[in-house]
This record gives structure tokens, sequence and C-alpha cells, in this order.
């Protein structure tokens, strides 16, 4: 398994927006590949952070997944509007060590 990391640092009161956003992009996953494992925001630490983990089978399914959402217009018409909520963005694609419980 690969995992995709992404966190979207949120200019402060943009979170309800961006939770509809997620919202509305749940239905599309599926479509395009993408297994979302968890999504989580945080009460310590960064504030206006919203962590959000996916799982790919392998490097080949990620970028399949990614190709075609990139091709796909419900994708496309919801991603673009979630920079202009951020401050910044992270993206990290992981793989287990193994003695992870998630390999």
């Amino acid at each position: 398994m690969i995992y995709q990391l992404t966190s979207n640092f949120l200019i402060p009161g943009k979170m309800p927006e961006y939770f509809k956003l997620a919202e509305a992009i749940q239905p599309v996953y599926p479509k395009v590949g993408i297994k979302i494992v968890g999504s989580w925001h945080g009460y310590t630490g960064d504030m206006n952070v919203i962590h959000v983990l996916y799982a790919y089978d392998d490097l080949a399914a990620y970028a399949k997944a990614r190709e075609t959402a990139s091709k796909t217009a419900d994708y496309r018409n919801i991603v673009v509007r979630v920079p202009p909520l951020c401050v910044s963005q992270n993206l990290t694609l992981l793989e287990p060590n193994p003695w992870s419980p998630m390999k």
C-alpha cells in the first residue's frame, strides 16, 4: 500500500467552506479510484489545518487515480475551489515500514 497524506492549511474562517467542498467530493472519489482512509482537524498544534489520508494499492494505482481525476470534470470543478481557501498545502506520499500495521 501507498498512502497520500494531504494537509490543507486554511485561511482562518474558511473551514466551513472547505467542509462543504469535502462533502461534495466524497461521491466522486470512488469513480476516479481514490480511497479516503480518514480526515482530521486538530485542536492542538497548527490551527485551521485539515489532514486527509488516502490509500492506493501501489504507485501505479496512485498515478492512474491522479490521471483519471485530472480528466474528470466533477473532480476538477471541486478541487480548483480548494487552493483559494488555503494559506498553503502539503502532499506527502508514504510507504509503510515493514512493522507497520497499515502495510
